[in-house]
């Protein structure tokens, strides 16, 4: 319709326009009528134009005998009621991919009528199966949807609908949360609920697999409930991203959610969860080695925590200032903030704290040149993670272990606790702890003579420190030039 010359000019906007139009016949045929009808307009215009999804579907919509609106609207005007309505509802959640569970919260109903109705709405070819009870919208097809409920529901309704899906994924991602690290404290009320309840995944590799999903529509719906003023459930949301975070990084999309997290509970009022979300967001900088920012949200979490009273959170940012500081090599400062830490877990007989700032102390003496010290804390620490049953905890603490012996020139028995730290992560799906084990253990290698081998664990650790853009990766580079001299 176009013709092959204007085509071939600019077959990048010609793909885009392809994307944006859903791959939908009628979609192109009325894109390429808008252009025939310019023969000097630019695809690339059309395309800028469209990129507008609030004005995609009226700019189909302009010919009366090639109308993506009228066309789709056909289809829709032929649904039973409760088939419309849970179109126009789940046509509300903000991802781009939703399960049968997601869409009966959107319409209130209940997973197994939400399926039929889905399955119903895929015969007629208005969403599309995703494997296993997963569905989407082609993006036109969602744009309408879209439409329909705010020419159809009223105000109230939508939100509700909203409310009822942002609700779904916080419980849902809590109950994840809870089986990747079990004995973490939260704030969040959703918690006390779900405790009492069976564990929603038999594994924490199989709760951040889900996370990790999930983590797309997380991000959206957490975006959607501080646009719509759901503040609580925005902050607690973040809560829940923690153990994913924590395991296997993200860090874009940790800063971006934390950073809004953090404005939903200053919108409350809620100073706890405003220095809760604002130590995790310090713990992102401090792995990003954005030491300053890091000590300034610790600096003002801690007194928050103090002013309120409320001792657990005041070791935990005591513990990040005395993490900071080991980044910043100040290690004698580092073991006063984790010693002032521990007196509080101890004071309140919580044992998985104890060990962390066991952990973490044993950080400070190995910088410190404390290398028996560390080794023994290590030691300890590894084995309480074990009968707490912390795998990631237990991990980080062999990784310590392994780095505090070989600093100490005992390369062959560092070997054995950094594999073993590696291969922890590894199953764990914990990508980065694992590259981290992976990046000592090839030092341990190289001391023990075998490059071979360091290389190829050094390689594995590169490309997940780039995937994850982890500061790692230039450590590790250096590494593989050093083995690698003639390139």
């Amino acid at each position: 319709m176009v013709g092959e010359e204007r085509v071939s000019a600019e077959p990048e906007a010609a793909r885009e326009l392809a994307g944006l139009c859903g791959m939908l016949p009628i979609a192109l045929c009325a894109s390429a009528a808008r252009l025939a009808s310019h023969r000097r307009r630019s695809i690339a215009r059309l395309v800028r134009e469209l990129r507008d999804a609030r004005r995609r579907l009226s700019m189909l919509s302009l010919d009366e005998e090639i109308s993506v609106q009228a066309a789709l609207d056909v289809s829709y005007n032929g649904l039973p009621e409760d088939q419309a309505r849970l179109y126009r509802l789940v046509g509300l959640h903000p991802g781009d991919d939703f399960t049968a569970e997601v869409a009966g919260a959107a319409a209130g109903v209940d997973p197994g009528e939400a399926a039929d109705l889905l399955d119903a709405l895929a015969g007629a070819y208005l969403i599309e199966e995703e494997g296993e009870d997963r569905y989407r919208f082609h993006d036109l097809l969602r744009l309408h949807a879209r439409a329909k409920a705010m020419e159809v529901e009223s105000p109230e309704a939508r939100l509700a609908a909203e409310t009822r899906v942002a609700r779904w994924f916080l419980r849902a991602a809590a109950a994840a949360d809870l089986v990747v690290i079990p004995g973490r404290w939260h704030l969040g009320p959703v918690y006390a609920e779900l405790r009492s309840l069976s564990p929603a995944f038999d594994s924490p590799a199989a709760a951040l697999d889900w996370l990790e999903e999930e983590l797309p529509n997380l991000r959206a719906v957490l975006r959607l409930a501080y646009e719509r003023g759901l503040y609580d459930v925005a902050w607690e949301l973040c809560e829940a991203l923690w153990g994913l975070f924590y395991s296997r990084k993200h860090y874009a999309d940790w800063l971006e959610t934390h950073r809004i997290g953090i404005a939903a509970a200053r919108e409350l009022g809620d100073a706890r969860a405003e220095s809760r979300l604002s130590m995790a967001l310090a713990y992102a900088y401090r792995d990003l080695r954005r030491y300053g920012e890091a000590a300034d949200l610790y600096r003002r979490a801690l007194a928050l925590e103090r002013a309120n009273d409320h001792a657990v959170g005041e070791a935990a940012a005591l513990s990040g200032l005395g993490s900071t500081c080991l980044g910043l090599n100040r290690p004698d400062e580092a073991i006063e903030y984790f010693e002032q830490a521990r007196a509080i877990h101890e004071r309140l007989g919580r044992p998985r704290g104890v060990t962390r700032m066991l952990r973490r102390l044993a950080e400070a003496y190995r910088d410190a040149g404390r290398l028996d010290e560390a080794a023994d804390a290590f030691a300890r620490a590894g084995e309480i993670f074990a009968d707490l049953d912390e795998p990631l905890e237990q991990a980080r603490a062999l990784t310590g272990l392994g780095r505090t012996l070989l600093q100490a020139g005992r390369a062959g028995s560092a070997i054995e606790p950094l594999r073993r730290a590696r291969a922890m992560a590894e199953e764990l799906g914990a990508r980065h702890a694992a590259a981290e084990a992976g990046m000592y253990l090839a030092d341990a290698l190289v001391a023990a003579g075998d490059p071979a081998g360091a290389r190829e664990h050094l390689t594995r650790a590169l490309e997940i420190f780039v995937d994850l853009m982890a500061p790692q990766a230039d450590l590790v580079r250096e590494r593989l030039a050093s083995l690698n001299p003639q390139e």
